[in-house]
């Protein structure tokens, strides 16, 4: 016979009763117990084999019967797996054939039956799940042990029906030890072929979540920079939005003004002198469109990033008067009595051109919310490493919502005292300017009383 038809032999007789259902550890107690159970069959064969050559010279046919009985014991438990009875095979095993080995034992008068129930009290440990069966089991055999090894078949009525044969006696000896070797091997080596398979489970477990991990990770980061650019693109789209909204509502209403005096000029409706006396208003048209053009290319540049900060010394004071040419005529159209406290040595550590945009929205905000004859007062605070720039105005203060809108960095717009309009862009840009200079924009309101904006940038 070939190696490999052995070997298939050895694998169907392992796998008797075997079933893909059972759970890990269950599968190898069922391959390691058709194995020495099919061991067992092939020793009892030729125990029984070399009775029956020497009965009825040397035994008798009754230890003939017995030594038989214990092959069959051997085929049934084989049965028992076969229909996958696993439960009922350990059991009548630890049951029966410990008693069977006893029988043989007393009606073949050999030694070393008693190595076998040994074996079995091993056995026990391996095949019973619960702790108490397999105590109950040891103890069962451990009697059947004593039984044996002290002789008592005559004191249980056996009539003396064997002879003591050396050589079946020296078979029982090394046939034990063998089932000792090969139980201790197939238990040992079982036992280490699920640890390793459960190792090498754990290990392609770890893998596939360090494998999950570095996919979540690498979603994450993807998620990211998609919420990322969705965040960019929608901000990009309110930027579009509100340029589009600036140019077509407050840039149109303005050059339409322009336009419908001029053209009424044209067609004769007015003449010369009431076109002069309309001047000082479009003039003063003409700056509030200047300033809404200025707010919207600071703004379109601060969103689109491409400012580029400057940061060097600058004079504060020199600062707000060139401030004040720029909203001049507006001061004087509403009789508002600008005063410039700023001292001559009050610097900042900024870019002059943001800062200059900062004080033009704030000047130009608290003009729109004073009255006439009202009062704007630019002060500052020297402080060891800042500078705090203060723009006060007697105008009609602002409510704590916008003051909140401030805060966050929400677009919002109000008419003026005289219903000047603006884009909302003139604060949002001065909180911009300032926290991109290292500096920070508080407001100090009381409604009906006026307002102060604290600038608080760097001295050095």
């Amino acid at each position: 016979m070939s190696p490999s038809f052995l070997k298939k032999i050895y694998i169907k007789i392992s796998t008797i009763g075997y079933s893909d259902d059972l759970v890990g550890y269950e599968k190898k107690r069922v391959l390691v117990f058709n194995q020495l159970n099919f061991l067992a069959l092939l020793l009892s064969l030729i125990r029984f084999i070399y009775i029956a050559i020497n009965c009825p010279q040397i035994y008798s046919p009754f230890a003939l019967s017995i030594n038989g009985a214990l092959c069959c014991l051997f085929l049934l438990m084989m049965w028992f797996m076969y229909k996958q009875f696993f439960k009922l095979a350990t059991i009548s095993s630890f049951l029966v054939v410990p008693f069977f080995f006893a029988l043989v034992s007393w009606v073949s008068k050999d030694e070393g039956m008693a190595m076998f129930v040994i074996n079995y009290m091993m056995f026990c440990f391996f095949f019973l799940n619960r702790l108490s069966n397999s105590l109950i089991a040891f103890c069962y055999c451990f009697i059947i042990f004593l039984l044996i090894h002290f002789k008592l078949e005559k004191d249980i009525g056996l009539i003396d029906i064997g002879t003591p044969s050396f050589n079946l006696t020296l078979f029982n000896y090394v046939v034990a030890f063998i089932m000792f070797f090969a139980t201790l091997y197939l238990i040992k080596y079982r036992v280490w072929e699920y640890e390793k398979s459960i190792k090498l489970k754990t290990k392609d477990l770890l893998d596939r979540n360090i494998e999950i991990e570095i996919k979540n990770d690498t979603l994450k980061m993807q998620s990211e920079k998609l919420e990322s650019k969705t965040k960019e693109l929608t901000e990009l789209n309110q930027v579009k939005t509100k340029l589009f909204s600036v140019i077509s509502h407050d840039l149109r209403t303005t050059i339409y003004s322009f336009k419908n005096i001029l053209d009424a000029h044209r067609h004769g409706y007015i003449n010369n002198e009431d076109l002069l006396k309309e001047l000082p208003d479009l003039s003063n048209e003409i700056d509030s469109c200047t300033e809404v053009m200025d707010n919207l290319l600071n703004w379109g540049k601060d969103q689109f990033k491409e400012r580029v900060i400057i940061p060097e010394p600058i004079n504060l004071m020199q600062l707000v008067q060139n401030s004040y040419k720029f909203i001049g005529n507006r001061l004087n159209k509403k009789s508002i009595t600008f005063i410039n406290e700023v001292s001559v040595d009050a610097y900042a550590f900024a870019d002059k051109q943001m800062i200059q945009i900062v004080l033009r929205n704030l000047i130009s905000n608290a003009v729109k919310f004073t009255p006439t004859d009202g009062v704007i007062k630019i002060s500052c605070i020297i402080e060891t490493n800042n500078v705090k720039l203060l723009v006060k105005d007697t105008g009609i203060g602002i409510s704590l919502a916008a003051v909140q809108k401030i805060s966050d960095g929400k677009t919002f717009t109000t008419q003026g005292t005289n219903n000047e309009i603006g884009t909302g862009l003139g604060l949002i840009i001065c909180k911009d300017f300032i926290q991109a200079n290292n500096g920070h924009l508080n407001v100090e309101t009381t409604n009906g009383e006026g307002s102060a904006f604290i600038i608080s940038l760097p001295n050095k």
